[in-house]
């Protein structure tokens, strides 16, 4: 899968989620926001995205940690 496919390495460099709380809080935001999208092809495919191994665990860092 190419989206984000630079920011999302396997498994390297991304700190782990700091508060699951935050992630949680995030991933809502983020699932509400594809919910909302006009162009639906490209809020699948970034939802897809999402729920792969590495998009998830691109997104617990980002949210988990802010």
């Amino acid at each position: 899968m190419k989206l984000l496919s630079r920011l999302s390495p396997e498994d390297e460099g991304l700190p782990v989620a700091g508060d699951a709380r935050l992630f949680a809080l995030g991933l809502a935001a983020w699932r509400e926001a594809l919910a909302g999208a006009q162009t639906t092809a490209l809020a699948e495919a970034a939802a897809l995205w999402s729920t792969s191994g590495r998009g998830r665990r691109l997104l617990e860092s980002i949210f988990g940690n802010s």
